[in-house]
């Protein structure tokens, strides 16, 4: 966890700097590098209600590219890896671990597209995005020698949908805050009974040139 939070404050910090430096100088340029956009922020992970857990507010983490075909057409197409982490306690004994108090972590690889409004230094936009949802829990089992702990891993089919708010810093420079939900669509392991969530994230955005 800490090695992810350090990885993501770098990745900020860097793309900030290069920011700031760049799109001064490039900013009216026109290149397939300006196309493409590189999203990340930080913020926290809300978990829907159920009667099997108490899922505690956590930890959400995005890597994203972003590809804008120009400034002219608001429609985009956009790649995620999200990463949401919660802590959580089971009040029964039928959910896929045994392990009473643990952490869940839901990892997403999604991509979809979505639509964009900008009014002068402000933008508001919605996307969409399919993909793969993997649960990572710990499983305990009970041996000779004491108690193994092992990590397991359930996949399904998810999705994503997005409403955002952009302020454009430079040209090709944002900051914005991102509400989202994301959906599991499976019956099977902790899918079951942990299918929704809510984010809250703050990043920034800039283009390659």
């Amino acid at each position: 966890m800490k090695k992810s939070i350090l990885f993501i404050a770098c990745i900020l910090a860097i793309t900030s700097v290069y920011a700031k430096g760049d799109t001064t100088v490039h900013a009216s340029l026109v290149t397939l590098g300006s196309k493409f956009y590189f999203p990340n922020s930080i913020g926290m992970s809300v978990p829907f209600n159920n009667v099997h857990t108490k899922l505690r507010d956590g930890l959400a983490l995005n890597i994203a590219a972003e590809y804008r075909p120009n400034n002219t057409n608001p429609f985009y197409l956009r790649l995620d890896y999200d990463v949401l982490n919660n802590n959580y306690t089971s009040f029964v004994r039928t959910l896929p671990t045994d392990v009473i108090q643990g952490k869940l972590s839901s990892n997403f690889i999604l991509a979809g597209g979505g639509y964009r409004k900008k009014l002068n230094r402000w933008a508001m936009y919605v996307s969409l995005q399919p993909g793969l949802g993997m649960h990572s829990f710990d499983r305990a089992a009970v041996i000779p020698d004491g108690v193994v702990i092992s990590r397991v891993t359930n996949d399904s089919f998810a999705a994503k949908s997005a409403l955002g708010l952009e302020y454009y810093i430079k040209s090709h420079f944002d900051i914005f805050f991102e509400p989202s939900y994301y959906k599991y669509f499976s019956h099977q392991g902790f899918s079951a009974s942990h299918s929704q969530f809510a984010g809250f994230n703050i990043g920034i955005s800039t283009a390659r040139f």
